[in-house]
C-alpha cells in the first residue's frame, strides 16, 4: 500500500504539471487563432488563415476537455490519498 501511495502522489504532481501546461496550450492557441483571424497579408491566404485558426480553436478545446477529464481523476485520487492519510 506505501507503493500505491507513493506512486499516486508522483502522479498527482505530474497530473497538476500536466493540466498547468495544456491550460497554457489552450489559452496560447486561441490567441494565436484571434491573431489569425485579423485581416493581414495577401486576401488569398484568408482562407489558409481561417482555416488554420479554426484547426487552433478545435485543438484548444480538445485539450480542455482531455484537461478536465485528468484533473477529475486527480482529485479523486488526491481525496482517497486524503482518505488513506487520515486513517479512514
Amino acid at each position: 500500500m506505501e507503493r500505491w501511495i507513493e506512486v499516486a502522489r508522483h502522479w498527482g504532481e505530474s497530473s497538476q504539471s500536466l493540466v498547468g501546461l495544456s491550460t497554457d496550450f489552450s489559452r496560447v492557441s486561441r490567441d494565436l487563432a484571434d491573431r489569425l483571424d485579423r485581416p493581414s497579408g495577401p486576401p488569398s491566404d484568408r482562407s489558409m488563415r481561417e482555416d488554420l485558426a479554426g484547426e487552433l480553436r478545435n485543438l484548444a478545446g480538445v485539450v480542455e476537455e482531455q484537461m478536465r477529464t485528468l484533473r477529475d481523476d486527480y482529485l479523486a485520487t488526491a481525496a482517497t490519498l486524503e482518505e488513506l492519510g487520515s486513517g479512514t
